[in-house]
């Protein structure tokens, strides 16, 4: 991170990029998982992206090793919602421009 005020308010909050198998970042946080990746990418190719997709969220305490993803349900969408506006947060303070993040279509 090259924001020294940015890395100073970093919270235990974990930040992840993924640039090998697949173009994605992720959060980690006590309660949670959020992830998106960029279908388009090719991780070997390209280290970041413009445009990401939600991808995963896992509620850690009930879910320790991340086995049913919550992603697109209803009940889950404002944590969701919050989590992704935390994770572009993440993103440009590490330097990266601030992308889009497509959620996925919530089940009804």
């Amino acid at each position: 991170m090259s924001d020294s005020a940015a890395r100073k308010a970093w919270d235990s909050t974990v930040y992840i990029q993924i640039s090998e198998s697949m173009v994605g970042r992720a959060i980690r946080t006590k309660d949670w998982m959020f992830s998106v990746h960029d279908p388009e990418g090719k991780g070997s190719e390209d280290p970041s992206s413009k445009t990401y997709v939600d991808f995963a969220m896992y509620q850690l305490g009930s879910d320790p090793y991340q086995k049913l993803n919550l992603i697109g349900r209803p009940e889950y969408k404002e944590i969701a919602n919050h989590l992704r506006e935390e994770l572009k947060k993440r993103i440009v303070a590490n330097g990266e421009p601030e992308p889009a993040i497509k959620t996925v279509h919530y089940f009804v």
